[in-house]
């Protein structure tokens, strides 16, 4: 007789640990944006944005990493972000959405 053994598979759905954060920048900065997720894996990871902070998302090419970066931002990397994270049975959690803004003497500038 056995009480309080569980036997099988445990599964659990993906929860972000770590939200990226929105990133307040200046033209020509290099900028990385991290999630983490924990859940039953393999996680994947797909980073979405929306220009301008009007439409539905867009998913970024290539950008299926837990860190999205950007090497050097230009005035059209001003955007919405969010990342999508999916574990094996196709069950995904979204993260809350970040914005990549330009710093007040940036703007002034522009």
């Amino acid at each position: 007789m056995f009480s309080g053994i569980r036997f099988g598979p445990v599964f659990i759905s993906p929860a972000y640990s770590i939200q990226p954060q929105s990133e307040i920048i200046t033209l020509g900065d290099a900028v990385s944006l991290t999630a983490a997720a924990v859940g039953t894996g393999p996680l994947t990871y797909q980073w979405y944005f929306q220009s301008n902070g009007v439409g539905a998302f867009t998913a970024i090419t290539n950008a299926t990493n837990a860190t999205y970066s950007i090497s050097s931002v230009e005035s059209n990397n001003l955007w919405q972000l969010l990342c999508v994270v999916t574990d094996t049975v196709s069950i995904s959690t979204q993260s809350q959405r970040q914005s990549l803004t330009l710093n007040e003497a940036t703007a002034m500038i522009l």
